[in-house]
């Protein structure tokens, strides 16, 4: 497939099943933003995921029937997968958190707005790969971040997130932030802006990103509520006058001695921060929408300006960036699905072995689902196309004992697993199903 109309005759074949299948498209207007009648078939994996711990194509490319490569492959980096998608939801729902303490309680937060090359010092990508480096030094994000979060002060921090950020790697995070994307963080980190007791802005290079925010604070009159630092202040101080202080990186925080200690602010930064978080000013009522922003992992990557009859909330977006993964999923999942069941009743109604073409037949259309699933962030349907994908490597059979019992025990990790995913979706689906194909694999139904 490699044409909007076959994308679209498909999709229209197996509507119902899909919209079901999947929250994240369940009720929502499908948009396709593409360029052309003919798209490429090569899967782009979001950036989200681009994570020294997210070997997503590798973990569903692999062969799960083979004990060692199971063992050694599939289940580390599966459950490294699950727990990077896990950690950065967590970061979102608490920041959703943050914001619903400031409207329903008046709790106050500090905003954590930075450029976002503080985040890491070098990225290199290719065909093959993304490499990222950090210097583990001050000026680094996940340090500075350290350094707020350390105030002594009855105040909430939350920022936008970046899936870089170091401290992902560590398996934390350490200011809770908004997962946003290419077309709606402007108005959600508007919103975030307006709602602020004090607002602290970790200035490096300038981007639209940046000028975009200071412009907010400048429109919202928030300028004595925010201290800008940067490692160039010197440039900054003429550029805007009347902002609570413009501090150089080194005033800021304190030098650290071990590069293990944490870093932590300077007498003067958290004199500066201390006397803004606690007088007397209180913010706007936050906007009622930063309590209800839904999570969603991956971004479509718009690069177009959604047009104004279109309610984003309402849309679910395919573009160039997604469209292949989109068709990967719409062809696969439903076609798994339909092929297990033709297994499972020659298995069990039949008691035969199915057909080996079937069975290849199933392996190759589940690596199109699942890829296509993990590249959408379509967490709902992953879940159940992890326990098939399972269920389906428990048909080959092995041969030693020892080896049967080994992957039989890793299998059902799998399971756990995939669990772990449907938990992480908000509509709960698959439950039955996936418990149902486990119990085929604890009742040894294929030996």
């Amino acid at each position: 497939m490699n044409t909007v109309d076959e994308l679209y005759s498909a999709f229209a074949a197996n509507e119902s099943f899909l919209r079901n299948g999947e929250e994240r498209i369940a009720d929502r207007q499908i948009q396709l933003f593409v360029s052309g009648p003919h798209f490429s078939d090569e899967v782009h994996m979001p950036r989200s995921l681009q994570n020294p711990y997210t070997q997503v194509v590798e973990i569903f490319n692999a062969d799960w029937s083979k004990p060692a490569e199971l063992r050694s492959s599939v289940l580390p980096n599966l459950n490294a997968m699950c727990d990077h998608w896990g950690l950065v939801q967590s970061s979102h729902r608490k920041a959703v958190d943050v914001f619903e303490a400031a409207l329903e309680r008046g709790s106050p937060y500090c905003l954590y707005l930075r450029s976002f090359s503080s985040v890491f010092d070098t990225d290199v990508g290719g065909r093959v790969g993304r490499a990222v480096a950090y210097i583990n030094r001050e000026g680094l994000d996940r340090n500075f971040a350290e350094a707020i979060a350390g105030l002594d002060a009855e105040v909430e921090h939350v920022t936008c997130m970046h899936t870089d950020d170091m401290a992902f790697l560590e398996g934390k995070w350490i200011i809770p932030g908004l997962r946003v994307h290419d077309h709606t963080w402007k108005d959600i980190l508007s919103d975030a802006i307006s709602g602020a007791k004090l607002i602290v802005f970790y200035l490096a290079a300038d981007s639209t990103g940046t000028d975009f925010e200071l412009d907010e604070i400048m429109r919202f009159g928030l300028e004595a509520r925010t201290l800008i630092v940067s490692e160039k202040a010197d440039d900054l101080t003429a550029r805007f006058p009347g902002f609570a202080g413009i501090l150089p990186l080194d005033e800021m925080v304190e030098k650290r001695k071990e590069i293990t200690e944490a870093t932590r602010l300077s007498e003067r930064g958290a004199e500066l921060l201390q006397k803004l978080a606690t007088d007397a000013y209180r913010p706007p009522e936050v906007p009622r929408r930063l309590t209800s922003l839904e999570f969603e992992m991956v971004d479509p990557r718009m690069t177009v300006d959604v047009p104004d009859e279109l309610d984003i909330d309402e849309c679910f977006f395919v573009t160039n960036s997604n469209i292949a993964a989109f068709s990967w999923w719409v062809v696969g999942f439903p076609q798994i699905m339909r092929l297990w069941n033709s297994i499972a009743r020659t298995l069990f109604h039949e008691r035969k072995p199915p057909e080996r073409r079937t069975v290849e037949e199933l392996w190759r259309y589940n690596i199109m689902a699942s890829v296509g699933a993990a590249a959408m962030g379509f967490v709902s349907s992953l879940s159940a196309i992890i326990a098939v994908r399972a269920v389906t490597a428990a048909i080959v059979v092995v041969q030693e004992a020892e080896l049967r019992e080994q992957r039989k025990s890793d299998l059902l990790r799998v399971f756990d697993i995939a669990e772990r995913f449907r938990q992480l979706s908000y509509s709960k689906l698959y439950e039955a199903q996936i418990e149902n194909l486990r119990g085929a694999i604890e009742d040894d139904s294929f030996s």
